[in-house]
């Protein structure tokens, strides 16, 4: 059983790494159907999507479907940008610029070895296997 919950541990990561990647294209999508730019929030047990609000030029809650609500991470998978130099929060413009960046989904268990990467280079999303050390 200790191994089914070790091999769980790895899934889980998996399927963070490709929910962050679907939610980014969503986010994309809905920038360039709405013309509102949206941004990515997160911190260490989560993240969210806010938008940019023209009427009250401030940002707010994300609208879109699958967007709107924060997503909690779950123990024992952590997320983190693998570079510290990039500011919070990470914009999704309409015209697809934005800074290319790369987040790693692990498992912080001790007998975890696998972890995800999803980059982002403001237009696309990919989640993939990191590359084993």
């Amino acid at each position: 059983m200790l191994g089914l919950n070790a091999t769980d541990r790895n899934t889980r990561a998996e399927a963070e790494a490709i929910r962050l990647a679907r939610n980014l294209s969503l986010g994309v999508d809905e920038a360039l159907l709405n013309g509102t730019p949206l941004a990515l929030m997160w911190d260490a047990g989560g993240y969210s999507f806010i938008a940019w609000s023209a009427a009250d030029e401030n940002w707010g809650p994300a609208n879109g479907a699958g967007l709107s609500a924060r997503h909690d991470l779950r123990v024992p998978v952590a997320m983190a940008l693998q570079d510290a130099a990039i500011t919070r929060p990470v914009l999704i413009a309409s015209s697809g610029t934005g800074p290319a960046v790369v987040f790693e989904f692990a498992s912080t268990a001790a007998n975890s070895s696998q972890s995800w990467l999803v980059a982002f280079d403001g237009f696309t999303a990919t989640a993939q296997p990191s590359a084993s050390p």
